[in-house]
C-alpha cells in the first residue's frame, strides 16, 4: 500500500472568556473583543490512505465541541479538490478526529476512511464515545477513538441519541426532487424505523432535530418553505407548520428553556 506523509495545518482552536457585565469597568469594554484565553494551531505529519491511494488533500475544520472531561473533539474534512467523481479518479478524501484537553493539548488524533466527505455533526455519546455524520455514513467511536461500528443509509443526514441510547437522524433522500426523512436506529445503528415528508412543491428537508421533554421529536427544515415539525417517538407527525413569511429554511433548532423553540435559518433551500 502506497502511502505519503503530508504537512496540514488543520485549525486553529481558539478559546474566549466572557466576563460577566459586572465585570467590566465601562461600557466601552462591553464593544470590546474578549481576549483568548489560549490558541492553538495543530501541525500535522499525516501518513494516511484511501482505498490504497495515499491522502492528498486540503484541510478544514468543520466542527468542535467540548467533551465531558471538559476538553474538545475537533471534526476535521480533508478534501481532495482536484478529484472529479466523473473522470475516472480515485476519491481519497477522508476525515480526522483530535482529541485535546482542555487547555488544547492533543491527546488523541484518529484519521479514517469510512466518511469520505462533507462531514456533518458529531456529538458525544452517553459512553463518552463519539457519533460522527457524513453524507450517508454514520460513525461511532468509542472513547479513544477507535472504529466500534459504521452504517451507511441511503439519505444524507445529521444525528442526535435519544434517550433510550438509540440515534436519531434528520436529513433528506437525494433524488431529482430529494425528500425529507426521520430515522431511528438502535445503540448498535441498526435501523428500528423510518418516516419520509414529502412536499407539494417536490422538495424537502429536515436539517436539524431536538429531543422534546415527552420523548418526541422536534425537527426543523424545509418543506413548502421554511418547516417546523413535531413528531411522537415513533416519528409520527404531531404538528407540522410552515413560516411563508420567512424566505429560505431553517437551518438549526434549539429547547429552550420555557419549554419552546428557536430556530435559525438561511436565505436559500439550495
Amino acid at each position: 500500500m502506497k502511502r505519503t506523509t503530508s504537512a496540514l495545518a488543520l485549525m486553529v482552536a481558539l478559546l474566549i472568556a466572557f466576563l460577566p457585565v459586572s465585570s467590566i469597568p465601562s461600557l466601552k469594554a462591553v464593544f470590546e473583543a474578549p481576549p483568548p484565553q489560549w490558541s492553538r494551531t495543530y501541525m500535522r505529519m499525516l501518513n494516511y490512505s484511501v482505498k490504497g491511494f495515499p491522502v492528498s488533500a486540503e484541510d478544514e475544520g468543520r466542527f468542535v465541541i467540548q467533551t465531558t472531561d471538559g476538553g474538545y473533539a475537533i471534526f476535521a474534512a480533508l478534501i481532495d479538490h482536484h478529484y472529479e467523481p466523473h473522470s475516472g479518479g480515485v476519491d481519497n478524501r477522508t476525515s480526522m478526529v483530535i482529541k485535546t484537553d482542555s487547555s488544547g493539548e492533543v491527546q488523541w488524533e484518529k484519521g479514517n476512511s469510512i466518511i469520505t466527505s462533507n462531514p456533518s455533526s458529531i456529538f458525544q455519546t452517553k459512553d463518552a464515545g463519539f457519533l460522527l455524520s457524513g453524507d450517508n455514513q454514520l460513525l461511532k467511536l468509542d472513547a479513544e477513538g477507535n472504529v466500534q461500528w459504521s452504517k451507511n443509509f441511503d439519505c444524507y443526514f445529521v444525528g442526535i441519541q435519544a434517550s433510550d441510547g438509540g440515534y436519531v437522524l434528520a436529513g433528506f433522500i437525494p433524488d431529482y426532487d430529494s425528500v425529507a426523512m426521520l430515522l431511528k436506529t438502535d445503540e448498535n445503528g441498526n435501523l428500528l424505523w423510518n418516516k419520509t415528508f414529502s412536499a407539494s412543491s417536490g422538495w424537502s428537508r429536515a436539517s436539524a432535530i431536538v429531543e422534546t421533554d415527552d420523548g418526541g421529536y422536534a425537527v426543523a427544515g424545509y418543506r413548502d418553505g421554511a418547516w417546523f415539525a413535531v413528531t411522537d417517538s415513533d416519528g409520527n407527525l404531531k404538528l407540522s407548520q410552515n413560516f411563508p413569511e420567512i424566505e429560505g429554511y431553517f437551518t438549526s433548532i434549539a429547547k429552550t428553556e420555557e419549554g419552546g423553540f428557536i430556530l435559525v435559518g438561511g436565505t436559500s433551500p439550495g
